[in-house]
């Protein structure tokens, strides 16, 4: 729900009461549902100033957004496929290490297996920037 105190129409109801009534009001969210219980608690603890509380009640608007969502709207929210986005494929590069694990994986006596690191074979030679880093 939105913060009541924040809209400017309960500021204004608010600035007509003191003391409890003020509590009243600040402590209750006024909906389309309650209006007629809020007024009538006004009314009844605080006086028969019902065309004022009618006035004022009658502009507020409380605005409730519903926060439960499904699972799968969520997931459908940050589906990157659905705005057109593809994800990169690592397939290609999953096969590839896969392979290289299977060509190099090397059984021991003792019941254990060694396998390489998987080393870039294919690295692009640096430039010397000593002078930079000066």
């Amino acid at each position: 729900m939105v913060d009541q105190l924040k809209i400017p129409n309960v500021q204004k109801l608010l600035g007509q009461f003191k003391g409890k009534a003020k509590m009243v009001v600040s402590h209750n969210a006024v909906t389309d549902e309650n209006y007629l219980t809020a007024l009538n608690t006004l009314k009844n603890q605080y006086g028969q100033r019902e065309n004022r509380y009618h006035l004022l009640l009658s502009r507020l608007n409380v605005t409730t957004v519903n926060a439960i969502a499904k699972n799968e709207d969520i997931e459908q929210f940050w589906c990157l496929e659905r705005v057109g986005i593809e994800a990169p494929s690592d397939m290609t590069s999953d096969n590839h290490a896969l392979k290289r694990f299977s060509e190099s994986v090397e059984a021991l006596e003792d019941g254990r297996y060694e396998v390489e690191l998987p080393w870039k074979t294919n690295q692009p030679k640096l430039p010397n920037n000593l002078g930079e880093a000066f």
